[in-house]
């Protein structure tokens, strides 16, 4: 490797403290190529019973190597499944010209899972993948969430991995035979593939093709040409984008060949979003009993490898090994964060409720949910392992949360920063006590109301299960999908429509396409619907009751990647509005007190209308038009006043599909039409609204350039797919990016007003208090005799938030139940 750096010297510059090789490492161990590697490289090898190992054994050494020579601190094995890929569903020839597997290579990965498991490293693989998309999904993982803190070393046989290859990335592969091994970062890639990026190797097999693979390529375009041509071009697209600038012979072959040339592209392309669960703090190097390891091995006919496994002695620092979980003790809290710069004077004086941290993070990193949990937020920023945050001790808990404070309030200092750190101040961090008290007053429930509502849908469900299982003739789990798949494809012998990994579908757009096939499809979705309101709704609001028969739910700030504010137990943001089905009749008001409603009309689109200038938009908005009527007339040239009910349905899903870059096909799913005609309607839409077309253009253009969008106040949202290759996770990040801006401006603005309700209610002279938020509404309890007073300042407070191009507009509604209300009369 005299011409290669050596991981000698990686390794070396790690133990003396160059600062750019110090960095945790995590080793990605590519199973199945290592094997078959091993398999054709390695004599046949037997165990003392006759088995055929030498393929393991050829793995197993490899594996002792990285361990000796990496020394990762974290180690995972990925592999591949019997079940065929969404490759072959897109291309029936992918792989299809190899040898089929001999039998004596197939029975030894059963024993190389064996190997790996008496090492106790975690294996992962899913059935549909390969195990260069877990690998894919894993590094593209780590590398948003560890932000340069961890060092990626793929570890495999072949060289398709390359493409994975970053600042943090390196891919460890054998050169020739099994033993000489090459390191590949950036710089040498670029020096194999003759001056080729690792992100446009997928670009160069789409053109030059792969055999070892079968992928097709672009016939008459060798390895020289198309390198030339991602020199000069850079990529694919822009390369069919100046086809004129080609040679005659080179337009011809890239024209004919556009369709395979895409293809291709997507076959080669490693996809980075797997379905998959991965947890680092699971790939530690751990601890492993090494007698259990060692008869392994002896069982094996291994003796000679028995010697180079890791030492179990954590003191032994040749080959770390470390036992994860470990609950920091608070004495050694110090140590654990060395090289921190900590003011510990401070602590005496900290309080964990004055600096939140989940809801910072949130705001200056967009991570959401569970990824906002101390324990990962200990375990990203210094590796301290807790299995429990809770179950630490007090001062345990306290030392930590200080130091994560200290730590996350410093990035509100940085340079670009002052929005969100005026969200946090200003907005975030005051609306958590707004939120706090809403969730303490809880909201009045007609428990005798709802209670005979479950009844009504238990008798409804029974009724509809009956007939289902008279249509049928035998009984079945209406709630299980494999039964249901089985009852309607292999007994009814209905066509399937869709298919999972694992089974037939059974979704609700599944049955919507068979509802004409046959009479129990339409008995499903009813069933369905009802299971839905009366599981969702019904049972949980009842359950959560209090003694003065109010729901107290509990609202989250920190759950959505747009802002939007989510509640739990129960969840009241998507009650149905729907009058049939009665659940918002079930909240009341208190005695001599009525419901008062603000809901805001067509926010989204308004913000739309500001962000675009759009003059179609705004002129409809000014002059009070219904909007979605008005999309409605532009798309079936008509007056507004000639618009159809239905063609105002279509109207309306148009207006928020296209607002949020739905896809012709999407569009066509949506209202059940073909797709030409779905494009129809988009071009028509873009032609009554050219400044919508013209905003989603530029602002995804700047987006793409930034990394990431905004909101009018600054809410930023990272989509670092925005420049995939991956024309999935590209259209994706789009559809995201488009959303941000309007539904997080939405709900900024939202959150602004209740902070000036909470102003407002407080000096009020009558009892008034703010006790659901639902989306775009609001709702409050206020003094039947303040009623009028009340909805002159909620519409002030609503319509004035912010200055937009247009003004905002809020509905006013009162009554003794959240249905049953009717408008403010002024």
């Amino acid at each position: 490797m005299s011409d290669k750096k050596s991981v000698n010297e990686e390794n070396q510059k790690r133990k003396t403290g160059n600062k750019s090789e110090d960095l945790d490492r995590i080793v990605l161990i590519d199973g199945n190529s290592l094997i078959h590697r091993a398999y054709h490289a390695l004599p046949p090898l037997t165990t003392p019973k006759g088995q055929p190992i030498g393929a393991i054994y050829g793995f197993t050494s490899m594996l002792l190597k990285v361990l000796e020579t990496l020394m990762p601190k974290y180690i995972t094995v990925v592999w591949d499944t019997a079940e065929p890929t969404f490759r072959e569903d897109d291309f029936a020839e992918y792989k299809q010209h190899r040898p089929e597997v001999s039998q004596d290579l197939i029975q030894q990965f059963e024993h190389g899972y064996r190997i790996v498991e008496s090492l106790n490293i975690p294996q992962y693989s899913l059935a549909g993948y390969e195990a260069d998309d877990l690998i894919g999904t894993i590094t593209a993982h780590l590398s948003l969430g560890q932000k340069g803190r961890l060092e990626i070393v793929v570890v495999t046989g072949d060289l398709d991995l390359l493409q994975l290859v970053s600042e943090h990335v390196r891919v460890f592969t054998l050169k020739r035979g099994f033993s000489d091994t090459v390191l590949y970062d950036e710089e040498m890639v670029q020096e194999r593939y003759h001056g080729l990026a690792p992100r446009q190797l997928v670009d160069y097999r789409a053109l030059r093709g792969d055999p070892s693979d079968n992928i097709p390529g672009v016939k008459g375009v060798g390895d020289k040409t198309a390198t030339e041509l991602l020199m000069k071009f850079d990529n694919l697209d822009r390369l069919y984008e100046n086809l004129n600038a080609l040679t005659s012979r080179q337009e011809q072959l890239l024209q004919k060949g556009k369709e395979s040339a895409y293809l291709s592209q997507k076959l080669a392309q490693i996809i980075t979003d797997v379905p998959l669960e991965f947890d680092l703090a699971k790939a530690v190097v751990e601890d492993y009993d090494p007698e259990n390891a060692r008869q392994v091995f002896i069982e094996y006919g291994f003796r000679s490898l028995v010697g180079r496994l890791p030492q179990a002695n954590p003191s032994d620092q040749s080959i770390p090994v470390r036992s994860r979980h470990v609950i920091p003790d608070v004495t050694k809290i110090e140590e654990l964060l060395a090289g921190e710069e900590v003011d510990w004077q401070g602590l005496s004086a900290f309080e964990p409720q004055q600096f939140d941290v989940q809801i910072a993070v949130n705001l200056l990193t967009g991570k959401t949910g569970k990824e906002l949990a101390y324990e990962k937020l200990l375990f990203e920023y210094w590796g301290i392992e807790v299995d429990e945050f809770t179950a630490l001790s007090e001062e345990q808990q306290l030392k930590l949360q200080y130091v994560l404070a200290n730590k996350v309030n410093t990035e509100f200092e940085l340079n670009g920063n002052d929005q969100v750190k005026h969200l946090y101040e200003e907005v975030e961090m005051p609306l958590k006590l707004v939120l706090n008290e809403m969730s303490q007053q809880g909201a009045l429930i007609n428990r005798e109301l709802l209670m005979d509502l479950q009844v009504e849908y238990e008798g409804r469900l029974a009724d509809i299960a009956a007939q289902i299982r008279e249509s049928v003739g035998y009984e079945f789990n209406l709630n299980s999908p494999k039964q249901l798949e089985e009852v309607l494809f292999d007994e009814l012998g209905l066509p399937v429509v869709k298919r999972t990994k694992t089974q037939r579908s059974t979704d609700e757009s599944v049955l919507n396409k068979l509802r004409e096939l046959h009479p129990i499809i339409e008995m499903l979705l009813k069933y369905r619907h009802d299971f839905k309101i009366k599981s969702t709704y019904i049972d949980p609001i009842l359950d959560c009751l209090d003694t003065n028969n109010r729901i107290h739910t509990t609202y989250n700030q920190t759950r959505t990647a747009s802002g939007r504010l989510s509640s739990e137990s129960p969840n009241l943001q998507n009650i149905p509005v729907d009058e049939s089905i009665g659940i918002r009749k079930a909240f009341i008001a208190p005695p001599e007190m009525k419901l008062l409603i603000a809901d805001y009309s067509q926010i989204e689109l308004r913000i739309m209308a500001h962000y675009s200038n759009d003059q179609g938009l705004i002129s409809s908005f000014s002059h009070n038009q219904d909007i979605h009527a008005a999309t409605a007339a532009r798309i079936f040239d008509k007056m507004i006043g000639e618009v159809a009910p239905e063609e105002r349905r279509i109207g309306k899903t148009i207006n928020f599909a296209l607002m949020y870059g739905m896809s012709s096909f999407g569009l066509s799913e949506t209202l059940g039409i073909e797709r030409f005609e779905a494009e129809k309607y988009i071009n028509n839409f873009f032609s009554g609204y050219p400044g919508v077309r013209e905003w989603q253009e530029s602002f995804l253009h700047e987006a793409r350039e930034k990394g990431y969008v905004e909101t009018l106040f600054g809410r930023r949202r990272y989509l670092p797919a925005l420049t995939s290759t991956n024309f999935h996770q590209r259209s994706a990040a789009e559809r995201a990016a488009l959303n941000h801006p309007l539904q997080g401006t939405q709900a900024d603005i939202l959150k602004i007003v209740m902070l000036n309700f909470a102003k407002s209610i407080d000096s009020a002279d009558f009892p008034v208090q703010m006790i659901l938020q639902i989306h775009d509404e609001l709702v409050f309890e206020v003094a039947e005799e303040a009623v009028g007073e009340f909805a002159q300042q909620v519409k002030l407070i609503m319509e004035t938030p912010v200055e937009l191009s247009l003004p905002l507009k809020a509905d006013i509604k009162y009554g003794d139940n959240w249905q049953e209300v009717q408008p403010i009369n002024y």
